[in-house]
């Protein structure tokens, strides 16, 4: 990291780097990626007075409440669950499903399937179980405008399937399908 960046970090950006797991590679250029990667987790992931916030961009900058960005924090979510510690995410996924200036619903976002998979690997099912009037919230917000948008058709029943194919994806496949046949006379 340099020197520069050193400086702009944030106070709490040494504690989320000593969280990191051990990473051994014979790999230099790899050792390197690896580094950088969690380097910037570091320096997105702010503890603010309700806990932590992993942000999309740095700060002060774009995005929404604590500038997270609900597209991305899947994203986050599964980068952060492999910390020595789980309150970085544990905070985070508290912020998206119970804090009023959360806007999980502003983007179509993953949230809960990472949530799930952070319970995975740290067995901590409790703290999802938690977060599940928050993800019902979310999921009746999404049925609310899912099947009113533009383009949006084949909706199946959740949770067996969910899935939306939009007319112009269709329409692609239909046209495919067409010249593949035409090439072929």
């Amino acid at each position: 990291m340099s020197t520069a960046d050193q400086q702009s970090a944030h106070p709490h950006y040494r504690e989320v780097l000593d969280a990191v797991p051990e990473f051994r590679c014979g790999d230099e250029l790899l050792t390197r990626v690896f580094r950088h990667r969690w380097e910037s987790f570091a320096h997105h992931a702010l503890r603010g007075p309700s806990g932590w916030v992993v942000t999309e961009f740095r700060q002060p900058g774009p995005g929404r409440a604590h500038g997270s960005v609900n597209a991305a924090a899947g994203h986050h979510i599964l980068e952060g669950r492999w910390l020595r510690r789980t309150d970085v995410v544990d905070d985070y996924l508290r912020f998206w499903y119970t804090a009023g200036e959360a806007e999980p619903h502003r983007y179509t976002e993953w949230i809960a399937w990472a949530a799930r998979e952070h319970a995975r690997l740290h067995r901590g099912w409790a703290g999802v179980a938690d977060l599940l009037p928050g993800m019902v919230d979310n999921f009746a917000a999404w049925e609310g405008t899912a099947s009113t948008l533009p383009g949006c058709t084949g909706r199946t029943t959740w949770p067996t399937r969910w899935s939306f194919r939009s007319a112009a994806t269709a329409s692609a496949r239909r046209s495919t399908r067409t010249s593949s046949a035409t090439r072929t006379r």
